[in-house]
């Protein structure tokens, strides 16, 4: 069939009924039946939706009709919404999620009207509140929604649920751009530093899943003991996974002003598909009973997945550290 994206509601219809009437591929019929009530729900969702449950059963159950609904809801969602609230009990949608249904609602009605939709949210109702945690997650990453969303935040009365959100408004953002996240914090003036502390972990430990370096300049900056060795250690074991030779700089630079041995243990446990890195780093740790021990833990892993490759490494220790090894893993056992 030629492109249906200029086609009327008529004319989809009728491509419908041609697709359904011929012989063909069932997994092809059904994939130009989806295409074409897809189209549809753009230009008339109801209409749409409901000729889709007037099909015979063995093909309706082959619709994804929550993706359906999900075209209805982003081309109209009052629409969805009344019709819906009037049908949702027949029979033909029984099968439907309920909560999904309103949480693609209540999302694509707050790109409308966010403030509205903010407004009307029981956050002392569990599925309302997750619904608008979800929701600031999306909003947060569309830059024209967020001052309108961080006004709306900070308008809260509940200083429980205003401070989570602003963190996890913080946080997506930082995903995406520190600087960005950097302006939303000084826009809030905040004066409470220990807030402040808690955002920038925030900041940094979601920067550094992708940008583990400039997730460690935030954490270095932040004041106040607790949250900065927490984010410090959250981006040490980013760099050392994704970064390594960054990692390697830094610890020799500042290393000495946290716990060495505790970093170079948290990034051991990132480590997950290569077995000679853990060993890297914990063979740098400066308390003797703890690198033995943690060297041991890591080589035994090792030894019983790849014995090759984990006894070559031992052979290039020297034979005090070869022994203590052996030593501590037949004390282990």
């Amino acid at each position: 069939m030629e492109n249906i994206s200029a086609w009327s509601a008529d004319e989809l219809q009728r491509g419908l009924a041609l697709t359904l009437e011929n012989e063909q591929e069932a997994k092809e019929r059904d994939k130009l039946v989806m295409a074409l009530l897809n189209r549809w729900c753009k230009i008339d969702g109801q209409a749409a939706i409901e000729y889709s449950l007037t099909l015979p059963e063995a093909s309706r159950k082959m619709l994804p009709l929550d993706a359906l609904f999900k075209t209805w809801a982003e081309a109209d969602p009052y629409a969805l919404s009344a019709w819906y609230e009037e049908n949702k009990d027949l029979h033909d949608l029984a099968h439907l999620d309920d909560k999904f249904i309103e949480l693609m609602l209540f999302k694509q009605l707050a790109k409308r009207d966010l403030a509205g939709t903010f407004k009307s949210i029981d956050w002392d109702d569990l599925q309302q509140s997750n619904a608008a945690q979800s929701l600031c997650y999306e909003m947060s990453l569309m830059s024209e929604k967020r001052s309108e969303l961080l006004s709306l935040v900070q308008g809260l009365e509940d200083e429980d649920t205003k401070n989570e959100l602003i963190g996890n408004l913080i946080a997506s953002i930082s995903s995406v751009s520190l600087a960005e996240a950097q302006l939303l914090l000084d826009k809030m003036n905040l004066s409470d530093t220990e807030h402040v502390a808690k955002y920038q972990y925030d900041m940094a430990k979601w920067a550094s899943f992708w940008r583990a370096e400039e997730g460690m300049v935030v954490a270095m900056d932040i004041e106040g003991d607790e949250y900065r060795d927490k984010a410090v250690s959250f981006c040490f074991a980013s760099m050392a996974l994704y970064q390594p030779e960054a990692a390697q700089s830094w610890l020799e630079k500042h290393g000495d002003d946290f716990n060495r041995d505790d970093l170079l243990e948290q990034a051991v446990n990132r480590h997950y598909d290569d077995p000679e890195l853990p060993l890297n780093w914990v063979m740098q740790m400066e308390n003797d009973e703890r690198r033995t021990k943690s060297t041991a833990k890591y080589y035994k892993r090792w030894a019983d997945e790849h014995q090759l490759g984990a006894s070559k490494w031992l052979e290039q220790q020297d034979e005090d550290t070869q022994a203590a090894i052996l030593a501590a893993i037949e004390e282990g056992e």
